[in-house]
């Protein structure tokens, strides 16, 4: 098993031979477990730092649906199924996303815990990619984790209203337009994961 992270990008990669791969995040907020709790399992609290979510069901098989990368291309878009939901500490459902940008379709999981600590909450973020296809999205899933997770910190520290406001500002801050400046920001992010794990730009 080969894992790889640093203090900057904070994404861990975790190689199995032959059977699955692990991207894992594991960040503190500065807030109560119950409001990082509503930002990860209320559909209105995922839209604050995420992409659009259509349905999130919190029981053992609801229906789970984010309009993931091209908004304009549903056949690109990610559905699943809840598998676990142990509230405010544990949110999974599974993460089958259709083909992007030229790469095979993905069938994957996504696992949310959440642990008090003091008046802070730890969130430990890991990605469970199925064989040798989900290596095709390492950096990509690294770098999109990481990008909405830095919105989802500022936006629970109410620097923003959300995350249009945090892409709007942000982007005027850089003097980009804001497709220019999540290409840049997101190309930077998978290119430094790219190389931190190994792995050429596709």
């Amino acid at each position: 098993m080969n894992t790889v992270s640093n203090s900057k990008l904070d994404g861990v990669f975790e190689h199995r031979e032959g059977t699955f791969s692990i991207l894992r995040f594991s960040r503190i907020f500065p807030v109560a477990q119950d409001r990082l709790w509503w930002a990860i399992s209320d559909r209105q609290g995922t839209q604050a730092w995420l992409n659009p979510v259509d349905k999130l069901e919190l029981t053992a098989g609801g229906a789970f649906s984010i309009r993931t990368y091209d908004k304009n291309n549903p056949a690109a878009w990610t559905s699943g199924i809840v598998t676990e939901v142990k509230p405010p500490q544990v949110l999974e459902y599974t993460w089958n996303q259709g083909p992007y940008g030229g790469g095979p379709a993905l069938q994957s999981k996504v696992r949310y815990e959440l642990e008090p600590e003091k008046e802070k909450t730890v969130l430990k973020l890991s990605h469970l990619l199925y064989d040798v296809t989900g290596e095709k999205y390492v950096a990509t899933f690294l770098a999109n984790w990481h990008f909405h997770l830095d919105a989802l910190s500022h936006v629970l520290n109410g620097k923003y209203q959300n995350f249009e406001d945090y892409i709007a500002k942000k982007s005027e801050e850089s003097g980009l337009s804001q497709r220019e400046f999540m290409l840049k920001l997101v190309i930077g992010l998978h290119d430094g994961y790219a190389k931190k794990v190994g792995f050429t730009k596709k």
